[in-house]
């Protein structure tokens, strides 16, 4: 999974550096919050951008929502993004075109969207998350086209 903040830089710069120092360590405590309660794993953080992983795909999708959700009440907006696949790891952290996929349907998102890829659709079928297709699209800088669905709702 893929966190990141939608617009960081503009409110960093309209509140200024001790103003944005307070935003952001609310903002981490409530996504590490969430990654703990959906038993998520952060693998790095950057700024505003969170990279997780987790064993379970609808709690990773129940987890963005949450995550989306709750940083609302900071009135911040995230987009988020997330795959499944096989990864290499190295020195403790997973590795390898999965991630990159995950990292780029994140990019793709508008703020306030949890985007999986099609793998990660087809792996909760039965879950009861309503999803809407975004049809195909081309990952920058990876091969094929993939394609995306926005979740809608949880079930």
């Amino acid at each position: 999974m893929f966190v990141d903040m939608v617009g960081s830089t503009e409110l960093a710069a309209k509140i200024g550096d001790r103003q944005w120092r307070d935003v952001l360590k609310r903002y981490h405590a409530l996504v590490r919050g969430k990654l703990d309660q959906f038993d998520g794993r952060e693998m790095g953080s950057a700024g505003d951008g969170f990279f997780a992983t987790f064993d379970r795909p609808v709690q990773a999708i129940r987890a963005a929502c949450a995550i989306r959700d709750v940083v609302r009440k900071l009135s911040l907006e995230v987009r988020c993004g997330l795959h499944t696949g096989e990864a290499e790891w190295v020195g403790g952290n997973p590795v390898g075109l999965a991630v990159h996929i995950g990292a780029r349907i994140g990019a793709s998102a508008p703020a306030g969207d949890v985007l999986v890829s099609g793998t990660l659709h087809d792996l909760v079928t039965g879950a009861r998350i309503k999803f809407s297709s975004l049809g195909p699209r081309v990952l920058r800088g990876v091969p094929g086209q993939w394609e995306v669905f926005r979740v809608e709702s949880l079930g």
